[in-house]
């Protein structure tokens, strides 16, 4: 027996080959063919690059992907390989025709497979009484069978799925040793009565035909040694009862039997299962089914029940339960269980119980919007993730005691008011918690010492989360519109806390030094930050909508830090000791509307970039012109502050921005701003004069809109890196030439209405 996929896989002796491909193999010498010394190799072998030897002794032929036709001059030479047993001819596109096989009595196998055109089959393959296998898969012109294809004694093998094939012959059933026989994807309405003398098939391939209620004869009962019966798309409304009789069955397929209404009594033998988009109301008496390993209904919306002998399937180890719409409960399922999905089950108000599922290793819950009931979830012990979704009837969970294994808990759109324990998750490594918006506490986690992620959102009335000061391990927490918790105690390894809309939320408890901590970012948050001196790895903190803030706890022993952000803090008057971040690269200020005053910034020589916007009250900023290695300065949005320090020493500054500072008058040392990139001074109304730009030689970009009091930018007719100079509005402006500007790309003059070029929010390269 031979792979029907591929043949070339046949145990053939290399030596046994007839065909060598460049003339390099064994016998291609002019001696033996005197045709090769006169050169005139026949154009057909030319075109594979093969050369004749000894045709006698040809046992694999290989023709596959050419464009041979049944006309073609190689079927004479093919006549004299006696000996020839495999003959590929896949895809050979052009071929409408088998070709005269006669001669060919020790062929065993024959592949056509993706011969489209090909649409006859030549009568004398009812000679090939040793064929063991034929494939005539995507043969898509070929609508009929040979009726002396019953001769074919031999043939184990007979795949003609995808073809134009209407019928299959009433003789069938001659062909005694045929092990498997696909059908799928043809035209075939109904299997001959004769099918049930095929004692020998094992497997019955016919999925996506158009076999119709009465097209499955009674005797398919007979096929004694069948193990896969694959039905899938047909158009039937029941199964005949003597399907019970097939002792060898294994796996029966009927998915997408949408007018399947019922099952009969099915074998003790099948190990699968699947009636998924079926029809079907109701299951018969499963307590016979010892042997299932996996049943799948999936989509079989009018199921209404699940037969409590389930329970005894004590081999069943998956169960697909996925938009089971009309069933109303889960029944006690079988303790060998491995894998549980329900889906989409809106009418499920019950589940039994999951108790002592020692093997379960996935279960999925999402969609049961009435489930209000699970009995026992204790004793998973091999269950690695737990997912329950969008489950808004589900009030209480009960004990998850004793899933020593359980890594992954996520919870999401669930109607939970408690969780019952989480005691004896030791192992629980992730912790996701979101939209459950009627918990109230999360209980005792002092357990799950591996914990490494919390993440909790959207939980409006949790006040309480147990046992977060003991999780050794924990590295990441999240907790975000929590609006009624007022209190967290944070673990000693905290890495990484973010903490968004905690509106009740006013006291961060710190029981040790926090030295593993490096993020922290709180967003409208009234808490106010604990002594923050011990946290020596700090490098990120983000303050965003804290407006009961006034000043932030001193921070000059966070050397580590080099990212400070802090956003629309509307009573924030100061920054204490920020002149001491030593390793300080990002500080960033934004709507801080009752800051006055920054401390003098020079001593921050790491110092990248630097953003203070909308700082309204700000008058002026120390000590920036000895920042050595700015890249970015944006000062927008500040109209208290009448001057800048002079920058002439910020030799690596790429970008300037001033946007909208009122009282802004001049821009000193600008003109030795050798790596600028973008200078933006809009809607700076008091600036009169600019110093001169012709020696910026990599300045690209200029904007400069209404500067109403802007007379003249000097030097800009020298910028040869320049490709964008905006001057909208600059009403007293002394225009420059743009013509000796040769990048320039976009140039906006003073009395232009195109609203394309509003102020930019800071265009980079």
């Amino acid at each position: 027996m031979y792979p029907m996929e591929d043949a070339r896989e046949m145990p053939v002796r290399q030596e046994a080959f007839g065909w060598y491909s460049e003339g390099k193999g064994k016998g291609a010498d002019e001696e033996d063919h005197p045709d090769l010394a006169s050169g005139s190799v026949p154009k057909w072998l030319m075109e594979r690059g093969f050369i004749p030897t000894n045709p006698r002794k040809l046992v694999v032929l290989d023709l596959s992907c050419t464009n041979i036709t049944e006309s073609w001059p190689g079927w004479s030479y093919i006549k004299f390989a006696e000996t020839l047993k495999v003959l590929n001819l896949k895809h050979s596109v052009k071929l409408s025709q088998t070709p005269n096989l006669s001669a060919n009595l020790q062929l065993e196998v024959l592949l056509l497979q993706g011969c489209v055109n090909l649409a006859t089959i030549d009568a004398s393959i009812g000679h090939l009484k040793r064929l063991v296998m034929l494939n005539m898969k995507r043969c898509r012109s070929l609508n009929y069978l040979p009726t002396n294809i019953c001769e074919l004694r031999s043939l184990e093998r007979l795949d003609i799925s995808f073809t134009g094939i209407r019928q299959l012959p009433e003789k069938l059933g001659s062909l005694e040793a045929l092990m498997e026989l696909v059908i799928s994807k043809t035209s075939i309405e109904r299997l001959p009565n004769s099918i049930g003398q095929l004692r020998n098939l094992k497997t019955l391939s016919a999925g996506g035909c158009e076999i119709q209620e009465g097209g499955i004869p009674d005797v398919i009962g007979r096929l004694s040694s069948l193990e896969s019966l694959s039905l899938n798309r047909n158009q039937i409304w029941s199964l005949p009862a003597t399907i019970s009789s097939l002792s060898l069955l294994q796996t029966l397929s009927l998915a997408g039997c949408i007018e399947l209404q019922s099952l009969p009594e099915l074998p003790s033998s099948l190990k699968s299962l699947d009636a998924s988009d079926c029809a079907i109301k109701s299951l018969p008496s499963l307590s016979n089914l010892t042997n299932l390993e996996e049943l799948r209904l999936d989509n079989c919306k009018d199921l209404v029940e699940i037969p409590t002998t389930i329970s005894a399937l004590s081999r069943l180890e998956s169960l697909g339960l996925t938009n089971c719409h009309a069933l109303q409960y889960i029944p006690h399922l079988p303790s060998g269980l491995k894998n549980m999905t329900a889906m989409g089950c809106e009418n499920v108000t019950e589940i039994l119980g999951f108790s002592d599922m020692r093997n379960l290793v996935t279960l999925c819950l999402d969609e049961c919007d009435s489930l209000a009931k699970i009995e026992c979830l204790e004793g998973l012990d091999s269950l690695p993730k737990l997912e329950i979704r969008n489950c808004g009837s589900l009030r209480k969970l009960p004990k998850l005691q004793g899933s020593k294994n359980l890594m992954s808990l996520k919870f999401i759109e669930v109607g939970l008011c408690e969780i019952e324990s989480l005691g004896g998750l030791y192992s629980l490594g992730e912790l996701i918690i979101q939209s459950c918006t009627l918990l109230r506490k999360i209980p005792n986690l002092s357990d799950s010492k591996k914990l490494v992620l919390i993440e909790v959102e959207d939980c409006n009335e949790l006040s309480e989360i147990e046992g977060l000061e003991g999780l050794e391990s924990l590295e990441r927490l999240d907790i975000r519109c929590c609006q009624s918790l007022r209190k967290i105690e944070l673990p000693k390894k905290l890495r990484i806390l973010n903490i968004e809309s905690c509106e009740k939320l006013s006291k961060i408890e710190v029981l040790e030094d926090l030295e593993s901590l490096e993020e922290i970012t709180i967003r409208r948050t009234p808490a106010v930050l604990p002594h923050v001196s011990t946290w020596k790895n700090l490098k990120y903190l983000y303050l965003f909508g804290c407006d009961c803030m006034e000043r932030l706890p001193d921070l000059s022993n966070l050397n580590k830090l080099n990212m400070l952000r802090i956003t629309e803090c509307g009573k924030l008057i100061e920054i204490p000791n920020v002149d001491r971040l030593e390793s300080l690269e990002v500080l960033k200020v934004f709507r801080c509307k009752s800051m006055k005053i920054l401390p003098d910034l020079s001593n921050l020589t790491k110092l990248r970039e630097l953003c203070i916007e909308g700082c309204e009250n700000l008058t002026e900023i120390l000590g920036a012109d000895r920042l050595d290695i700015l890249e970015v300065m944006r000062i927008n949005g500040c109209i208290s502050i009448e001057t800048l320090p002079c920058l002439s020493k910020l030799k690596k500054l790429r970008i300037l921005s001033a946007i909208n500072c009122g009282k802004l008058t001049e821009i000193q040392g600008a003109d030795e701003l050798e790596s600028l990139r973008l200078l933006n001074i809009s809607k700076c109304i008091s600036i009169e004069t600019l110093p001169c730009l012709s020696n910026l030689k990599k300045l690209r970009k200029v904007l400069a809109i209404e500067c109403r009091k802007l007379t003249e930018i000097q030097g800009v007719d020298g910028l040869e890196s320049l490709v964008l100079l905006n001057v909208r509005g600059c009403l007293s402006m002394k225009l420059p030439d743009p013509s000796s500007l040769r990048k320039l790309k976009i140039f906006v003059d003073p009395i232009s209405n195109d609203s394309h070029y509003d102020v930019p929010s800071d265009p980079e390269d």
